[in-house]
């Protein structure tokens, strides 16, 4: 397959706004390391996004950060929406294992191409049975990937970490299986034994010892190790019967303990589908040179036993033998930098690998679509780098925030880098040329500070003032088109 001639322009919906690094890291891949144009709209709670003209797209790709199920994440209209989309869709899914045949039923409904899973491929099948799905490709994939940033941070000697063990998990539901008690498990059983061995440990999964950020990427680098286990769950909810029976127990016994539940009610749930994956904090772990305390497992091949972690037995056996190889600095600095070589270095779990991968599936995704429905390959309307002006100008009125306006104007500088096509002095003049004799921006900002937060609400009052201006900002942010009457001085600036 020949590779596109042009840039392809997609719109990427992900919530760029949660606290988690490893998702941000994520989302920002796309802009950083394709070869193809990603355009950032953030649909959580936000209603702006159902106005953008997506015919000014070739390909729709929804971000895992972002639930199709609910109305708060992607509203009924928005689903409408991308449903009349004619063009290549891609879904990015993670944590798939509830809800899965009501997920089923609404990727059917938008017309979902192509489908990112973390199921394992031999599975990939039999976990997206539901037949609407049958003709939609399946592309199994990683939960993340070493970031760049953490791959060149300066970061101590593991002679100069005074913690031997850190962690920080939390509790997860029963009804998740026996995988998802891991997480617990190895946590309390290493804290039993931690005084008894002389170790210095830091240990909580408590939701408000939680920390994310900076303040996390300084919790790893300060400890010697720190726990693991894999992601996922044992237990595969395709219809919610499996959910609906734990929390119908634990209702009549709400101290009841994972094994009273799981013996009751839950064992004949347990490994109808094993979903299981490498966690994205285990590759920070790794970038920060930090050696893995783990219960052993698959983890999507990546690491293996002895040579990239310590493995701990999940009864917890071969304890001693563990806390000798804590001891043994020497050790430890051989062990982490054979993985930081492996797996960091070698770059086979980068951005760019990752992205890498999802070029290809999305240009083949593209040529199929094309050869299916007669659609050009490439639609390209309008300058760019206008159509992402009318973007931020959107996303600006539905934040209302300052420290959001200014992520936006920053985004805006990057794009304005990455497209040095066009002259960024007559765009800026035609968009004033555009907006002030049509609209005060004095008036335009005042306005949109009083209202409240959402941009229909914002706009609604505008209309109440000035109602043609209004509608004609309107049609204008949502065709792509400007005033009647602007074109010329635009062009003439």
């Amino acid at each position: 397959m020949e590779k596109l001639a042009q840039p392809l322009r997609v719109l990427l919906l992900a919530d760029d706004a949660h606290a988690a690094g490893t998702l941000i890291d994520h989302i920002q891949a796309f802009d950083t390391h394709s070869r193809h144009r990603w355009h950032v709209a953030n649909p959580v709670g936000r209603r702006y996004v159902e106005w953008l003209d997506f015919g000014r797209f070739d390909a729709i790709a929804i971000h895992y950060s972002v639930c199709v199920l609910f109305d708060h994440y992607v509203s009924s209209r928005l689903r409408e929406k991308i449903a009349r989309f004619p063009g290549p869709k891609i879904q990015f899914i993670q944590d798939e294992y509830r809800w899965v045949r009501r997920i089923s039923d609404v990727i059917a409904n938008l017309g979902v191409d192509t489908l990112f899973s973390l199921v394992n491929p031999d599975l990939l099948d039999r976990a997206y049975s539901h037949p609407r799905l049958a003709k939609v490709r399946k592309v199994s994939t990683l939960a993340g990937f070493v970031s760049e940033k953490l791959a060149t941070r300066s970061v101590p000697r593991i002679t100069e970490r005074r913690v031997d063990i850190a962690y920080r998990g939390r509790r997860l539901p029963y009804w998740m299986g026996t995988l998802s008690q891991d997480k617990i498990r190895i946590a309390t059983g290493v804290l039993a034994k931690a005084s008894e061995y002389g170790l210095a440990v830091d240990i909580s999964v408590e939701e408000s010892a939680r920390l994310y950020g900076k303040s996390w990427l300084d919790f790893l680098s300060s400890a010697k190790a720190v726990l693991g286990t894999e992601g996922g769950a044992s237990i595969w909810d395709s219809d919610g019967k499996a959910e609906a029976a734990a929390r119908q127990y634990l209702e009549s016994r709400p101290h009841a303990s994972f094994e009273e539940v799981h013996d009751a009610v839950l064992v004949g749930y347990e490994g109808d589908l094993l979903y299981n994956t490498m966690s994205p904090r285990l590759f920070e772990a790794i970038a920060l040179r930090t050696a893995l305390v783990m219960f052993p497992g698959w983890y999507d091949g990546i690491v293996e036993a002895d040579r990239h972690y310590i493995p701990l037995e999940k009864d917890f056996s071969n304890f001693p033998d563990v806390v000798q190889k804590l001891s043994d600095d020497q050790y430890l600095q051989a062990l982490v930098d054979r993985t930081f070589e492996d797996v960091v270095q070698s770059r086979r779990y980068s951005g760019e690998s990752f992205l890498s991968e999802v070029d290809r599936v999305l240009e083949e995704t593209v040529h199929a679509c094309a050869e299916r429905n007669g659609c050009p390959e490439t639609i390209h309307l309008g300058p760019p780098g206008s159509y992402t002006l009318r973007l931020m100008i959107l996303r600006a009125i539905g934040a209302l925030s300052i420290r959001r306006l200014a992520r936006q104007v920053r985004g805006f500088v990057k794009i304005v880098n990455h497209h040095r096509s066009f002259d960024l002095p007559k765009m800026i003049r035609g968009v004033i040329g555009d907006l002030y004799p049509r609209l005060s921006l004095v008036r335009f900002g005042v306005n949109a500070v009083r209202a409240v937060r959402t941009p229909r609400e914002a706009l609604r009052r505008l209309r109440s003032r000035r109602g043609a201006k209004a509608r004609l900002l309107l049609a204008w942010v949502d065709r792509g088109e400007a005033p009647a009457g602007t074109a010329d001085r635009r062009e003439g600036s």
